[in-house]
Protein backbone atom coordinates (compact mmCIF):
# COMPACT_ATOMS: atom_id res chain seq x y z
CA UNK A 1 0.00 0.00 0.00
CA UNK A 2 1.37 3.47 -0.61
CA UNK A 3 1.62 6.44 1.33
CA UNK A 4 -1.60 8.12 -0.08
CA UNK A 5 -3.47 5.14 0.32
CA UNK A 6 -2.47 4.52 3.65
CA UNK A 7 -2.87 8.20 4.74
CA UNK A 8 -6.33 7.48 3.52
CA UNK A 9 -6.99 4.19 5.39
CA UNK A 10 -5.75 5.89 8.96
CA UNK A 11 -8.01 9.54 8.44
CA UNK A 12 -11.11 7.04 6.92
CA UNK A 13 -13.86 9.12 8.79
CA UNK A 14 -12.38 12.25 8.04
CA UNK A 15 -11.69 11.72 4.49
CA UNK A 16 -15.77 9.81 3.93
CA UNK A 17 -16.81 13.15 6.26
CA UNK A 18 -15.23 15.50 3.60
CA UNK A 19 -16.75 13.61 0.24
CA UNK A 20 -20.12 14.21 1.94
CA UNK A 21 -19.87 17.75 2.89
CA UNK A 22 -17.74 18.36 -0.90
CA UNK A 23 -20.24 15.97 -2.53
CA UNK A 24 -17.56 14.06 -3.84
CA UNK A 25 -18.73 10.80 -5.19
CA UNK A 26 -16.13 8.08 -4.48
CA UNK A 27 -16.39 4.69 -3.35
CA UNK A 28 -12.76 3.95 -1.82
CA UNK A 29 -11.84 2.44 -5.03
CA UNK A 30 -7.92 4.33 -5.95
CA UNK A 31 -6.47 7.09 -3.64
CA UNK A 32 -5.43 8.48 -6.75
CA UNK A 33 -8.94 8.89 -8.08
CA UNK A 34 -9.80 10.52 -4.72
CA UNK A 35 -6.89 13.27 -5.27
CA UNK A 36 -8.18 13.81 -8.92
CA UNK A 37 -11.96 14.02 -7.49
CA UNK A 38 -11.01 16.17 -4.33
CA UNK A 39 -8.87 18.79 -6.90
CA UNK A 40 -11.31 19.30 -9.30
CA UNK A 41 -13.87 20.15 -6.75
CA UNK A 42 -11.09 22.67 -5.26
CA UNK A 43 -10.62 24.13 -8.57
CA UNK A 44 -14.25 24.37 -9.23
CA UNK A 45 -14.79 25.76 -5.46
CA UNK A 46 -11.69 28.13 -6.22
CA UNK A 47 -13.37 29.40 -9.75
CA UNK A 48 -16.54 30.27 -8.14
CA UNK A 49 -15.18 32.29 -5.07
CA UNK A 50 -13.17 34.42 -7.63
CA UNK A 51 -16.21 34.75 -9.86
CA UNK A 52 -18.11 36.11 -7.29
CA UNK A 53 -15.40 38.36 -5.61
CA UNK A 54 -14.80 40.00 -9.26
CA UNK A 55 -18.39 40.24 -9.36
CA UNK A 56 -18.50 42.11 -5.62
CA UNK A 57 -15.76 44.05 -6.49
CA UNK A 58 -17.77 45.46 -9.83
CA UNK A 59 -20.42 47.18 -7.50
Amino acid sequence: MNNLSELIKRHENTVELFCEFADIQWEGDSAERLVKLMTANLTASTEELKAHLLNFDRQ
